[in-house]
């Protein structure tokens, strides 16, 4: 999702006449896009733009545009912080990135020589690229600091995603993922017709021709209803991966969570997904030692791993974050009992998820060939998500080809063309 952001302020610039280059030292703009999902993050990103007033200084025209969650997060501090930054754009204002861009570029007069540009869509990625479909988050898990600096749910309407999506293939994208920060609770505001939800946007999408595969995230548990699993098995572009994150395994911990399913109807809606897509491969998250957590709980959490029986996750030690309900209880989990727990999770989440890779040697996988490293090797992706790495002198980027699988190295998958 962030390189969508990144994507769409680009492509303003772009529009205004300047090209990407490869190098910080060539360029007259630089444009920095943060995230403040964990605290490392945002540090990282703080000393980033830091380290970028030495840059500025050797040419003080030069341009710096900060923008995205951190700098909603920082409310204001990051602007007294770092003088040598021209525009902070936080994530709730990249809908007014363009205006804000041209009240700084008007300021700025070694660009008015810039000649516009009729480039709009990008070419960041120009197999498979991402469209964002809403912004924002209507939940409030306690955990969570992302609602804060997104803001409420806002959704795009559906025919100017559905141009945007023609727009990208037209150029040249294979793949296109659906984003938004729950992007299965997708209403549109103004619906084409009564009751249209995601399921109905997954159908159009589905629908438009030269598009080859489908994928969205970050989908929310809740609203993985019998409608929406039904229209995934009946889309022949929609790929069989999800990731849908569960966090815990403890019904328990998950109301405390604010997460709004147990861990009852979350394999529940697994089984269904199973059901009507036997091949679905499925990625989550889970925190260890969220507030609260017991012995018990972190066992149900275990037992949870086995009976989902997930292909990967993503397994992360909980932290409280500043401005989030779950900071104001007390982290009573030791230290070293949280990074106990975590490695627990990442030695049996790997270990499945070497099993499920080396269950497919031998196997023939469609693959999308995404990157050329050079020397006839190429990386893609199977439509179940796994990376498949290939030696052939003779791929190109977007094709889609049938590999077998030849071996296996952790979770990705090496192969020849059929």
């Amino acid at each position: 999702m962030n390189v969508a952001d990144s994507d769409e302020m680009g492509a303003h610039l772009k529009a205004r006449g300047f090209q990407e280059v490869a190098d910080l030292d060539s360029a007259d703009a630089a444009l920095v896009n943060t995230c403040t999902v964990r605290d490392m993050a945002e540090h990282k990103a703080s000393s980033y733009i830091g380290s970028l007033e030495e840059w500025k200084d050797a040419n003080p025209s030069r341009l710096i545009i900060v923008a995205g969650c951190a700098v909603e997060h920082s409310k204001g501090k990051w602007e007294k912080r770092f003088p040598h930054v021209d525009l902070f754009v936080g994530a709730k204002e990249i809908d007014q990135f363009s205006a804000r861009l041209d009240e700084v570029l008007s300021s700025k007069q070694n660009m008015d020589a810039l000649i516009p540009s009729e480039q709009s869509v990008s070419t960041l990625s120009p197999v498979s690229q991402g469209v964002t479909i809403m912004r924002g988050c209507n939940y409030n898990c306690s955990y969570c600091i992302v609602p804060s600096v997104r803001g409420r749910e806002s959704y795009r309407p559906v025919p100017d995603i559905l141009s945007e999506v023609k727009r990208r293939v037209d150029a040249g994208a294979k793949e296109i993922w659906l984003l938004g920060q729950t992007v299965n609770s997708y209403k549109p505001s103004l619906p084409p017709r009564g009751g249209y939800d995601f399921s109905d946007l997954l159908r159009d999408v589905n629908a438009i021709p030269g598009l080859e595969r489908i994928r969205f995230t970050s989908p929310h548990p809740y609203y993985m209803t019998e409608r929406l699993i039904q229209a995934m098995a009946e889309s022949s572009r929609v790929c069989e991966a999800i990731h849908l994150p569960v966090q815990s395994g403890s019904s328990k911990i998950l109301k405390a969570m604010k997460r709004s399913y147990t861990r009852d109807s979350f394999l529940a809606s697994l089984r269904r997904l199973r059901e009507l897509i036997p091949s679905i491969v499925i990625s989550t998250d889970l925190i260890a030692g969220y507030p609260g957590e017991t012995e018990d709980d972190f066992r149900e959490t275990m037992s949870l791993i086995e009976e989902a029986d997930f292909d990967s996750a993503y397994c992360f030690g909980y932290s409280p974050r500043p401005g989030t309900a779950s900071a104001q209880e007390a982290d009573d989990v030791p230290t070293h009992v949280k990074q106990d727990r975590l490695n627990a999770l990442l030695d049996l989440t790997n270990k499945k998820g070497t099993e499920k890779a080396r269950a497919l040697l031998h196997s023939v996988q469609e693959v999308l060939i995404e990157d050329d490293k050079g020397e006839g090797l190429f990386r893609g992706k199977t439509r179940g998500a796994w990376r498949a790495r290939i030696k052939n002198q003779h791929l190109k980027c977007g094709q889609i080809v049938k590999v077998k699988i030849t071996g296996t190295h952790s979770r990705e998958l090496h192969g020849e063309c059929v």
